[in-house]
């Protein structure tokens, strides 16, 4: 008697192939959201507050960030609100 398990697949069983070439979010987002999400979070909105606001779970939101590469856009974008520039 064996202890090793093993499963019996029959022949014709073919495993799907499981593709993920594209993140959920990328290209996904539209402009608008995009640049709503640069306004919300350069006056420092928190992700759950963003996502009640615009209809997503959180996650989709930080995740956006870092995709898209907005960090330094929302920086930017925060110290112009800071220093008076952009209202």
């Amino acid at each position: 008697m064996s202890i090793v398990f093993k499963p019996k697949i029959p022949e014709r069983y073919v495993a799907p192939k499981h593709s993920r070439n594209k993140s959920p979010t990328k290209g996904y987002l539209t402009n608008y959201e995009i640049k709503r999400l640069i306004h919300l979070r350069s006056l420092l909105v928190p992700y759950h507050e963003v996502a009640a606001m615009m209809g997503r779970s959180y996650t989709v939101w930080q995740r956006a960030v870092t995709e898209y590469e907005l960090t330094e856009t929302i920086a930017s974008r925060r110290n112009d609100l800071i220093e008076g520039e952009y209202l």
